[in-house]
């Protein structure tokens, strides 16, 4: 019963995180829109805006390989806080591996044994990011 309680909270979590990013691109949508002269340079900056929020979300490009410089554009980035909440719902607190799982590890590959190391990897800290801790 646990684990099934477990599982509809991660699934409501995820729909609630989906559904926030998207009212925020709607938003950046309707900022744009209204800060633009006309449409057609709506849809010329709109992109910009999108791409960039991707570029530096944390997916695409870990944080190391940013310039020094334009690393705090990443806390513009709406992706930023919904992929980490995503990665967080998922990993945190997770065991990846059950025993044998490491002998079928190629050399030089990346196989974590948790999802905290997922978690590592992707340098997300749940203390920084988490509302319920």
């Amino acid at each position: 019963l646990y684990v099934m309680d477990c599982c509809v909270l991660m699934l409501i979590i995820r729909y609630l995180v989906i559904m926030l990013t998207v009212l925020c691109a709607e938003g950046w949508a309707y900022t744009i829109s209204a800060a633009a002269k006309d449409a057609q340079q709506a849809n010329a900056l709109a992109p910009v805006v999108i791409v960039a929020s991707l570029l530096f979300g944390g997916f695409f490009i870990a944080v190391e390989q940013i310039p020094l410089g334009l690393r705090w554009l990443r806390y513009l980035s709406f992706l930023q806080y919904a992929f980490s909440a995503l990665m967080i719902n998922e990993f945190d607190d997770r065991d990846l591996c059950s025993g044998s799982c490491l002998d079928k590890c190629e050399p030089n590959s990346f196989c974590p044994e948790t999802g905290r190391e997922v978690l590592d990897a992707y340098n997300i800290d749940v203390d920084e990011v988490s509302l319920l801790r």
